[in-house]
């Protein structure tokens, strides 16, 4: 995998990364969470396990 970037928005209210190994650790989510992006419009689905 190449480089990295992060992109920080000081006004969110989560964080969120796609490189697993950022984390100290992870839970199962037994119900995924709904994420809405800064569009406003998109939700996606999304139950992170570790």
């Amino acid at each position: 995998m190449g480089k990295t970037e992060w992109l920080v928005d000081s006004g969110a209210s989560s964080h969120m990364t796609s490189v697993r190994d950022k984390f100290l650790s992870m839970k199962e989510l037994k119900t995924p969470v709904r994420i809405t992006i800064a569009d406003g419009s998109t939700q996606l689905k999304w139950a992170p396990s570790g």
